[in-house]
């Protein structure tokens, strides 16, 4: 099984000899110049594909995560869940075109999502308070105990 996606919105995963997907998110809060924050949640696979998830911010809840699109590179990826109240658009780069924007949230909207909620937000890489920019974008060998 190829590893998880890391997100365009700066979210870094990686899976543990127990099947957990343990999460960092990190962010800026309210700007680019906010303070860094950063949240981890832990996932659990909760099918054999791997494509349903579950997130769990605050013990004993679960949210659910459906991958519901992943390239063949698997440099993009867009998660939702069954109601469509919450959707995200990942990808690998941190800057894409418009066009590339418009064709995912295109396939996001044909999947039942309301294309006129969905919010772009703002990347600005390499962030040099980001543990990710710190490990020189190097995933592979940055980790949760890292940050």
């Amino acid at each position: 099984m190829e590893p998880p996606i890391v997100a365009q919105t700066p979210e870094d995963r990686w899976t543990d000899s127990s099947s957990k997907i343990l999460t960092s998110y990190v962010f800026r809060e309210g700007s680019l110049e906010g303070e860094l924050e950063t949240i981890k949640p832990t996932g659990f696979v909760e099918d054999e594909t791997g494509a349903v998830r579950g997130m769990r911010f605050l013990w004993p809840l679960k949210a659910e995560s459906l991958v519901a699109y992943l390239n063949e590179a698997y440099s993009e990826t867009i998660t939702l869940r069954r109601k469509r109240d919450y959707a995200w658009i990942m990808t690998r780069d941190p800057q894409i075109t418009d066009e590339r924007y418009a064709a995912l949230v295109a396939r996001l909207a044909a999947m039942g999502c309301d294309a006129a909620e969905v919010r772009r937000v703002p990347q600005d890489w390499p962030d040099a308070g980001h543990p990710v920019s710190k490990a020189e974008g190097d995933m592979a060998h940055w980790t949760r105990a890292n940050d």
